[in-house]
């Protein structure tokens, strides 16, 4: 009898949200006057399957986006980079740098995992969301 096998390529993996995903844990942000710059200390707990690579192309980054209802209406392009690479279930401690709106209201600051060259949310994870405020500048 003989057995002929094939095997078939489905082309690179397509990663998913169980594969990239993350805990969000930020401190307490007061409100903030438009436009200030100021610092939240954010713990991030790997989720996911993968390790986030610290190093290399389109190494993992701590941003974050402002959304004023379901309106995006800023976010961070550059990310605060991690220390070290973190394998799932570890986490990281990051000290991230926030620009606020430039127009006073209630905003929700959204927490978001970039890695791979793209935002975690974008791969069907959820953000680590807060609510501030921003207040017209004094």
């Amino acid at each position: 009898m003989l057995v002929a096998l094939a095997l078939v390529s489905a082309g690179p993996r397509v990663a998913q949200a169980a594969d990239y995903s993350a805990r969000y844990a930020p401190g307490v942000v007061a409100p903030v006057a438009v436009g200030q710059t100021f610092t939240v200390p954010v713990r991030v707990t790997n989720t996911g399957a993968l390790t986030w690579s610290h190093s290399g192309r389109c190494a993992a980054v701590l941003g974050y986006h402002w959304y004023q209802d379901t309106t995006r209406v800023a976010f961070d392009a550059q990310g605060t980079p991690l220390p070290r690479s973190v394998a799932p279930g570890q986490s990281v401690d990051l000290s991230v740098t926030v620009v606020a709106p430039d127009a006073p209201g209630s905003y929700i600051l959204a927490w978001d995992m970039r890695a791979q060259c793209e935002w975690f949310t974008k791969m069907g994870a959820a953000p680590g969301n807060q609510n501030v405020q921003v207040l017209p500048a004094r």
